[in-house]
């Protein structure tokens, strides 16, 4: 499993190295345990945005199981020139082990100085404890003089720490010109309660 990690951590970081600009997003950032009834997460999740000399930002997140199959979440983001705040809900289409592979939409809204929309699609597999995710995320703002309308392709792994802790790393790749200035690498944590 550590050979695992290793390697993909390794690839994620090497596909950041080229990208030149970055804005603001939460991405995808793995939690399915939420997707159970009455369980609920508190993650910490910093994301590198290599634009900017490599600006960080943390974000603090918080999700709960509402239904079987729907959670809603909350984050703000922290350590930029302005606070980043978002919430969505994830309902799950189809789930393992009764599918061979797990599908869940995803809505929401966020602000960072200008409002926008969090929409996507995310496809997921569990091999073994470590659960492998993609999709499509698309993250419209609203901001003036003219709107944006990236469209993301994030990659993920979710692995198990422990019964309660999962650590989660992302890369999220730009599939429109638009999409250049949210591209970033996440990493951390989720805690579940």
């Amino acid at each position: 499993m550590n050979k695992i990690f290793v390697a993909t951590a390794t690839a994620c970081i090497l596909l950041f190295a080229g990208f030149t600009s970055a804005y603001s997003q939460d991405g995808f950032f793995s939690d399915a345990q939420t997707m159970r009834l009455g369980t609920a997460s508190l993650g910490v999740q910093p994301a590198i945005y290599t634009d900017l000399d490599n600006e960080l930002m943390l974000y603090l997140r918080g999700a709960y199981g509402v239904n079987p199959g729907l959670s809603m979440h909350a984050k703000v983001g922290l350590l930029r020139d302005e606070t980043y705040f978002g919430g969505h809900f994830k309902y799950q289409l189809s789930g393992e082990p009764s599918d061979p592979i797990s599908f869940s939409l995803i809505g929401g809204v966020y602000a960072f100085g200008d409002l926008g929309l969090k929409i996507g699609g995310v496809l997921s597999k569990k091999i073994g404890d470590i659960s492998l995710y993609s999709g499509l995320l698309f993250e419209p703002l609203f901001s003036e003089p003219n709107e944006l309308t990236p469209l993301l392709i994030p990659v993920g792994f979710d692995i198990p720490l422990g019964s309660n802790t999962n650590f989660v790393l992302e890369a999220d790749m730009a599939a429109n010109d638009d999409a250049d200035f949210y591209q970033a690498l996440h990493f951390g944590f989720n805690f579940y309660l």
